[in-house]
């Protein structure tokens, strides 16, 4: 992929996510941080899950994925790549004024309701502009795959360095 279509469908989807990040952690981030059970550990860090998935068709799936999310935020936060406190205080101040017309309690409302924390918040913050950036390495380091392809192959390469115990 040359870099004019690399920037391009980064932009793309960097702005996708951003758009979406605040629906989808109100209605993730409760089940995904606040779950019920330790569905697996990731270098050494507890995946919970809500119990309601266990024995279900999905479940496989959704710990698959909250591996995966922890897996690339493992990844980033050991190393140089951390996004920096100034980046998430600014996304959220841009959260807070196009999604809630500036009104910082609206917001702390919101995730009062939703059940959630600050720190969730950030956290899931985080874990979206890394997905953006293992998504961009992936292209990287494998220019000739499509990009799905790419992903999967760029967690393969995480997992092998990883130490994952499903429970």
């Amino acid at each position: 992929m040359d870099r004019m279509h690399l920037k391009c469908y980064n932009s793309i989807f960097v702005k996708a996510l951003l758009g979406l990040s605040v629906a989808i952690f109100i209605t993730c981030v409760p089940r995904c941080f606040g779950g019920d059970i330790v569905v697996a550990n990731v270098n050494g860090v507890p995946i919970y899950l809500s119990e309601s998935l266990k024995g279900t068709p999905e479940f496989d799936s959704k710990r698959a994925d909250a591996i995966d999310r922890q897996l690339i935020y493992h990844y980033f936060e050991s190393g140089k790549n951390a996004v920096s406190n100034r980046v998430i205080d600014e996304k959220i101040n841009n959260i807070i004024s196009d999604e809630f017309g500036g009104s910082k309690p609206k917001f702390e409302e919101a995730l009062k309701n939703s059940g959630s924390t600050l720190n969730q918040f950030v956290k899931a913050q985080k874990e979206a502009i890394y997905i953006a950036l293992a998504q961009k390495e992936a292209l990287v380091a494998y220019p000739n795959d499509p990009p799905v392809q790419a992903f999967k192959a760029y967690l393969k390469t995480l997992k092998s360095n990883a130490k994952i115990d499903l429970l």
